[in-house]
């Protein structure tokens, strides 16, 4: 079986003792002082890793957040995919979207019963930036929680009694990839989580790189776009600029405002077009496509980045993988990454189409390991090194160039 590391933080006794009972916030994301949303990761640093466990089919952790099919697909062959993910279910049709996670699952059976329980949770054991959501039942699932992360939580009958109630902490388990529900969007999963080998015990930081499908559907097929509660969660996120991948002349359409925008959150398009029917071109071509894009994701810190084509499949594959290789994620995770997105419903994903012709390109290339045959690629399509440099030193910490 797989092994794969897993975080788990606990609240100590004394941390309990000591924290302060904030009055509940009544917005979905508190913000600082510039406005903007808390987007930091509370990942554990890697030297506090505890160790791993086994990646059992049959035993699911029940601090995972992934639906049980997709569990059971991590814990197999990455290339295994189809047999998870049929083409067609037992009556002839498409199986239609599975990417949406099981979340993680805040319990509070300690609640007296009610037709309605809100439930306040926060990173913060104070909860100094919090969210406030309900439930019709004694459980919450958390359908974005950072993967390897631990999230305190409070429930009541009202918004008023969250101020008084016992607080509890759940960790997500360190499993990824970190996939999401996003209202009307599908294949939305953060490029952070996997290992990196770029330093000891070294993974990539989650909250800077988003993968998707489109915010804005554009076929008779899917007709669905963006929610307003999807909207309200990309802004939760802090995401401010959507890298769209599709056709010139759909992004065009979109004369600069990001269908993900809200009324108090405007995000930047950035037209990144790669046409339709270039498949055999996009590892050896389109130098200032890539160019472009990997100066936007040098500053993700800054400005989170959601990128994505039409089905987040292909064009975002490449990117994706381009990305994940130079940052050190080894060849079996890159490739669950891109099958993952056969559980979107939306494409035939079949890593022997696209992926392994990438991957046997990159082999071919200079350098001793993937990562490196990466950064000497993507020098190739005119990329500063010190772009390179800078976009490892911000998703993956502990890392630092070479003086």
């Amino acid at each position: 079986m797989k092994k794969q590391a897993i975080f788990i933080t606990m609240l100590s006794a004394m941390l309990l003792a000591s924290c302060n009972v904030a009055k509940p916030v009544k917005s979905s994301q508190s913000a600082g002082e510039s406005g903007v949303p808390e987007v930091s990761s509370s990942l554990i640093p890697a030297s506090s890793i505890p160790g791993s466990v086994d990646m059992d089919k049959d035993n699911q952790p029940e601090n995972d957040i992934h639906s049980e099919l997709q569990w059971q697909y991590l814990c197999d062959e990455w290339g295994s995919i189809k047999t998870y993910v049929p083409k067609t279910n037992a009556s002839g049709k498409n199986p239609g979207n599975l990417s949406s996670p099981r979340g993680l699952i805040l319990p509070f059976d300690d609640v007296d019963d009610g037709d309605t329980y809100y439930i306040e949770i926060s990173k913060e054991a104070n909860f100094e930036h919090s969210k406030i959501v309900t439930s019709t039942e004694k459980s919450y699932a958390y359908k974005t929680a950072e993967i390897g992360t631990t999230y305190y939580y409070r429930a009541a009958n009202s918004e008023e009694g969250l101020a008084t109630a016992t607080v509890k902490n759940k960790a997500a388990a360190m499993v990824a990839p970190r996939n999401m529900e996003i209202g009307g969007v599908v294949n939305f999963r953060d490029a952070g989580g996997w290992k990196s080998s770029l330093v000891e015990n070294g993974y990539v930081k989650q909250g800077l790189y988003y993968r998707c499908g489109e915010f804005n559907h554009t076929n008779a097929v899917n007709s669905k776009n963006i929610t307003a509660e999807g909207k309200a969660i990309v802004k939760e996120l802090g995401i401010k600029v959507d890298i769209d991948m599709r056709d010139s002349y759909i992004v065009n359409n979109l004369k600069g405002k990001s269908p993900a925008s809200s009324d108090d959150w405007e995000i930047e398009v950035y037209g990144a077009s790669i046409p339709s029917g270039t498949e055999s071109t996009r590892f050896s071509g389109f130098a200032d496509v890539y160019k472009g894009i990997f100066e936007k994701i040098a500053n993700a810190d800054e400005a989170p980045i959601a990128l994505h084509c039409a089905n987040g499949a292909d064009r975002t594959g490449i990117v994706s993988f381009f990305l994940l290789a130079l940052l050190g994620v080894s060849e079996e995770d890159c490739g669950r990454d891109y099958s993952f997105t056969r559980f979107a419903g939306e494409r035939d994903v079949d890593h022997t189409v696209e992926f392994d012709g990438w991957m046997s390109a990159a082999k071919a290339l200079e350098g001793e390991t993937l990562a490196d045959k990466m950064f000497n690629h993507l020098l190739s399509k005119n990329i500063k090194a010190d772009t390179l440099e800078t976009i490892r030193e911000k998703f993956v910490p502990g890392y630092h160039r070479a003086a």
